[in-house]
């Protein structure tokens, strides 16, 4: 209603729905069945069964879920920071880096660290880049990746155990963290059932699907 109003548009046709439940449209359209992995800022898998019907595991959001995803592994990063800081783990490059964006951020006072995280001025998945950045030199960042794949191909695992006899073996990985190659990497190789197809669907095919039913419908009115 209040985007009909804004528009000045009050007969104007709109569907609302969650942004992953379209990406799963787009990635089995029409009768094609497969388990949807999708892993960006927050994380969850979802599967089309065969006769269409849809089951989710994980989205519960980056309070209560979202194991390996951007908020989960920057989170992560954010406090090993605090730790090395206290003086119980070893810093390296990923202390170090992280070091320079909080001050750069903060200043040399980062005693509001804490508030400005809950508060949302300081977002935890704009610091997993860094954790990417730093894998090749600092074994801390490559543990915090390698637990990010883990839970990810949790996600995946449990759902094919509920979907398996009604599901194709097809896993499309979408969103930014699980398009990363050492993360898709470490996905194919932890899943223990055989014969799954990795696929990839680009960031912009849902938005382009959605173009391009609009003007389907559009065409049809």
């Amino acid at each position: 209603k209040a985007l009909r109003n804004e528009l000045y548009l009050p007969n104007l046709k709109l569907h609302i729905e969650s942004d992953s439940s379209f990406t799963l449209a787009t990635a089995y359209p029409y009768d094609t069945s497969g388990i949807l992995l999708i892993a960006g800022t927050g994380s969850v898998a979802i599967a089309k069964k065969k006769d269409g019907e849809v089951v989710k595991i994980g989205g519960w959001g980056r309070m209560l879920g979202d194991e390996g995803s951007g908020y989960w592994i920057g989170l992560q990063a954010l406090k090993h920071y605090c730790k090395v800081m206290d003086g119980i783990e070893s810093g390296g490059d990923l202390f170090a880096n992280i070091g320079v964006v909080l001050h750069n951020e903060a200043a040399t006072d980062l005693s509001p660290l804490r508030t400005k995280l809950y508060r949302d001025q300081i977002k935890p998945q704009n610091y997993a880049p860094l954790v990417f950045e730093a894998m090749a030199t600092d074994s801390t960042a490559e543990v915090i990746l390698l637990e990010a794949a883990a839970d990810l191909t949790t996600l995946i695992q449990t759902l094919w155990e509920k979907v398996e006899d009604d599901c194709d073996r097809i896993v499309t990985l979408h969103g930014g963290i699980a398009l990363r190659p050492f993360i898709g990497h470490n996905i194919n190789a932890n899943c223990d059932s055989p014969g799954f197809k990795f696929e990839i669907l680009d960031e912009n095919a849902p938005l382009e699907r959605a173009l391009d039913i609009c003007k389907e419908l559009d065409a049809s009115d």
